[in-house]
């Protein structure tokens, strides 16, 4: 339930305006949402999932057999599937997840126009980013982590 209230919080407060205040209003405000740049989210677009061997194979057979999904990146113990709609989700065995691992099973992002103003406004908010901003050129995919209020870990991306 806390990830559901965080993901509406995050789609209410980013989702439906950019916020496009000048530097001086921005220094001017005590309000952690003044920290906020140019930029919108655009849904939650990026979902993770770790998975025993034996569950791996048996939804990696769902996804390409039955859904007819194509790894775009397939690497021991990892595949990432996109769909049409610029939705990813990526499957883990769970000795291939990053150290700060995906909450047990289950991880998620969102797409925002732009991840280096999405970062910094919330480090700024006082949430701990987790690693660098990652830019996988191939795929015109920039992604980060971070912890959210509940203590869990989220994801933003940007596609170009």
């Amino acid at each position: 339930m806390k990830r559901v209230l965080f993901a509406l919080a995050l789609m209410t407060a980013f989702g439906s305006t950019a916020f496009s205040q000048s530097a001086t209003e921005k220094s001017q405000q005590q309000d952690p949402q003044s920290a906020l740049a140019e930029f919108k989210v655009h849904g939650i677009t990026w979902h993770a999932v770790t998975l025993k061997k034996e569950k791996f194979e048996s939804y990696r057979n769902m996804l390409e057999k039955v859904m007819n999904l194509k790894p775009m990146m397939e690497m021991d113990g990892v595949r990432v599937y996109a769909m049409e709609n610029g939705s990813i989700i990526e499957i883990y065995l769970p000795d291939k997840v990053p150290a700060y691992k995906y909450n047990g099973d289950i991880a998620f992002g969102f797409r925002v126009t732009d991840i280096e103003a999405a970062s910094k406004a919330l480090e700024k908010a006082g949430y701990k980013m987790l690693g660098q901003i990652t830019d996988v050129k191939e795929m015109k995919y920039k992604f980060r982590h971070f912890t959210g209020p509940d203590g869990l870990v989220y994801g933003l991306n940007e596609q170009n």
